[in-house]
């Protein structure tokens, strides 16, 4: 008998952590201290995946929620490096990740 898995979101400590560790691979200019463009749209984005409407997610499962952080992060250009779509994949694995307890 399965219990109820318990779900771990991305804090914005490990959003930032990833997108410093992508721009230092790619090689594109950060601005410190945070190479934040719209601090409050990555706040939103913290509190928006984990979302719940009248006791249900409303992003249900793990495609959903990597939708929302891809899709906040683009559309929301919450990062100064341009364009903002390059982290969109290292937010994608990194949620895989965090569902598989691997953090590579």
């Amino acid at each position: 008998m399965g219990g109820a898995r318990v779900i771990e979101y991305l804090s914005k400590r490990d959003i930032l952590a990833i997108n410093r560790r992508m721009i230092e691979t790619v090689g594109v200019n950060f601005l410190p201290p945070n190479n934040l463009l719209k601090p409050n749209a990555l706040d939103y984005l913290v509190e928006a995946v984990a979302a719940e409407m009248f006791g249900n997610p409303l992003y249900p499962n793990i495609w959903d929620k990597a939708g929302v952080y891809c899709f906040n992060i683009i559309a929301n250009h919450i990062f100064t490096n341009s364009p903002n779509a390059r982290p969109q994949t290292k937010f994608v694995r990194a949620k895989m990740a965090c569902r598989s307890g691997r953090f590579d």
